[in-house]
């Protein structure tokens, strides 16, 4: 229906209250459509539950408890523990030096002739031979020690407290080389018998029988 010209809305209607024919209050007085809430969702509808804050605050407080732990136990062992084992994460310890004693050959049993020759550590005494190799940091390449016992008998020998990848050979009365084990791990527990009776037992760097072709058979002279 149009509108006469005369119509400037509620103006010419004096004494009227304004229209609200469905008995709604007034629009200042409405509550504003969920949609106009800021976080998108009225305080009704939030789901309820425990917050997130605490949460990640407890995961915090269990991860600096966990490193807290870590680090004391480092620090524990290297300031506490490690001064006390010998030779073993302690920076002053100094390792025993090669003692040059003598020469070693190694005679090659089908022609005779010399393969090589390396510098020896003789380990004659008991207590010499209980030390051995224990707690050295450094052995020659062409250096060897030889354990040499006052009579031939079955031997056993260790890598226990020895920190050196070694090739362990077991010689008999007449020098002949009679078992050759190569690349011993160090720090192993585990014993290796000499297989019969031997009279020395000779020490070198891990792969040096390998790398020159020292056999059972061969012979040394020293």
């Amino acid at each position: 229906m149009a509108q006469s010209k005369n119509y400037k809305g509620n103006k010419n209607n004096k004494g009227q209250q304004p229209r609200n024919n469905d008995n709604r209050p007034p629009r200042d007085k409405q509550r504003p459509p969920s949609g106009d809430n800021k976080n998108g969702a009225n305080k009704e509808d939030r789901p309820k539950g425990k917050p997130s804050k605490p949460s990640a605050n407890n995961d915090l407080v269990w991860f600096s408890v966990v490193m807290l732990i870590i680090a004391g136990s480092f620090l524990f062992n290297k300031f506490y523990l490690a001064p006390k084992r010998t030779g073993v994460y302690n920076p002053n310890y100094k390792s025993p030096p090669f003692r040059k004693e003598g020469n070693l050959h190694f005679i090659d049993a089908q022609s005779k002739r010399s393969i090589i020759e390396i510098d020896l550590e003789i380990a004659n005494t008991v207590g010499e031979q209980n030390r051995g190799l224990m707690n050295r940091r450094f052995l020659p390449a062409n250096g060897g020690m030889l354990y040499s016992y006052k009579e031939s008998a079955p031997r056993t020998f260790s890598m226990q407290n020895i920190f050196l990848s070694l090739d362990v050979l077991f010689i008999n009365r007449d020098q002949e080389i009679t078992r050759l084990v190569e690349d011993r791990p160090p720090l192993s527990a585990a014993s290796i018998p000499s297989g019969g009776k031997v009279q020395y037992v000779l020490l070198v760097q891990g792969g040096f029988c390998k790398a020159f072709n020292i056999r059972v058979g061969d012979h040394i002279e020293f």
